[in-house]
């Protein structure tokens, strides 16, 4: 039913939208996991940009990158969000494996950005990689107040902006997780820049589980200099 279904209706890229030409068992396999045609699988995978030893940034943001998370957060593109993990899961599968998290957790929006785009889209993403991964999901943080936009802010202002804002949704739970000991803890967002608010919501999370061991994996970020990507390690 579905080959007769495709035949019928073919799926598109989900970004350039145009119908593949796809040769070979690889590339049907591949377009149908990831949604992309040949062409745009290679340039999204072209370019990607590791951190250690707190997480993973799985892609730089340009591009075809740039255009996906834009449709997922401007344009109420919800349905690419499993994509987004989908490419997530193809590009840091075995770092992901080797690391052994017991929980994914998202990083929160602000109540008020929350209500006026409908969905938290590192929340989304984070739901496809528990899908993928099986590994379970929890949306332990809330967000304590509004912040302003960090693309507005330089990047000692966006450190400044998102101190404190995090906190536990659940102190019921947090009671029952301090009672099992270590967690092995995956911090999931969209994009990161700085990094300002992936440590500021790590440090939320030890604050309160000082055994966790607390990693991020975000979507895309920024192409790295390497006085940023020292601070971010901890190299010297």
């Amino acid at each position: 039913m579905t080959s007769l279904l495709d035949m019928v209706y073919p799926r598109r890229c989900l970004l350039c939208r145009k119908i593949p030409v796809l040769s070979g068992r690889q590339d049907q396999l591949r377009f149908k996991d990831l949604g992309l045609c040949p062409c745009c699988s290679e340039e999204v995978f072209r370019q990607k940009d590791p951190l250690s030893p707190y997480g993973r940034c799985s892609f730089c943001y340009q591009d075809e990158v740039r255009n996906a998370l834009f449709r997922l957060k401007y344009e109420g593109d919800r349905d690419i969000a499993d994509a987004l993990a989908g490419w997530m899961v193809q590009e840091g599968r075995d770092w992901f494996l080797s690391s052994r998290f017991d929980l994914i957790i998202p990083v929160p929006l602000s109540q008020k950005r929350r209500q006026e785009r409908g969905y938290n889209q590192a929340g989304l993403i984070a739901r496809g990689l528990s899908v993928r991964l099986g590994v379970p999901y929890a949306d332990l943080l809330v967000r304590t107040r509004d912040t302003m936009p960090m693309k507005q802010l330089g990047e000692d202002l966006r450190i400044k902006n998102i101190r404190d804002a995090f906190a536990f949704e659940d102190p019921g739970l947090l009671e029952k997780m301090k009672r099992f000991g270590s967690w092995r803890l995956l911090l999931v967002d969209d994009i990161i820049t700085t990094g300002a608010t992936l440590m500021e919501a790590k440090k939320t999370l030890t604050g309160q589980l000082p055994g966790a061991d607390v990693l991020f994996w975000a979507f895309a970020g920024e192409e790295w200099d390497q006085t940023r990507k020292k601070q971010m390690t901890g190299q010297k």
